[in-house]
């Protein structure tokens, strides 16, 4: 029993270990800046001039906004355990 708690501790370690080194990535790869430059273009006067255009920025923040919610939410699940 002594051997599989032991084993258990180390797995542990190991699994907090990668899900620290993958935190590091998830922020690197952070799109808050690239979410506040296509706010400030929807913002813009003209921003609806080429409807189409318009479109594709809204949908790419909606896509950068779903994937950071779900970076901050695993990240907050990880230090939960």
């Amino acid at each position: 029993v002594k051997i599989e708690f032991d084993e258990l501790i180390r797995r542990y370690q190991d699994l907090m270990k990668r899900a620290a080194d993958l935190r590091v990535i998830f922020d690197a790869a952070s799109p808050v800046g690239e979410i506040a430059e296509l706010e400030a273009r929807a913002a813009a006067p003209d921003f609806w001039n080429d409807n189409d255009a318009a479109q594709r920025v809204l949908q790419r923040r909606q896509r950068l906004q779903e994937d950071h919610e779900l970076a901050i939410s695993l990240k907050q699940r990880a230090d939960d355990l």
